[in-house]
């Protein structure tokens, strides 16, 4: 596998391949929501976001309603 600032690998019932993939680019980032259905409608539960800038990798996650719960930052 190659090395990547960041990678997504994930396992859903019933796919025989896992989705996993990173940017291409050096200073490539990524941005992942999760959504969840609620009485019918569709809610968004969660956003993680990887940023690249310089030498410093940033990974955040927020809630639908945009608290901050958890960042790290990296080390390229």
């Amino acid at each position: 596998m190659a090395v990547r600032n960041f990678w997504v690998e994930c396992f859903i019932d019933g796919r025989e391949t896992p989705l996993r993939g990173g940017p291409r680019t050096k200073d490539g980032g990524m941005s992942i929501n999760l959504f969840v259905r609620d009485r019918g409608t569709i809610k968004k539960i969660c956003a993680i976001g990887c940023i690249a800038k310089g030498e410093k990798l940033k990974t955040n996650i927020h809630l639908a309603d945009g608290r901050l719960i958890e960042l790290e930052e990296t080390e390229r």
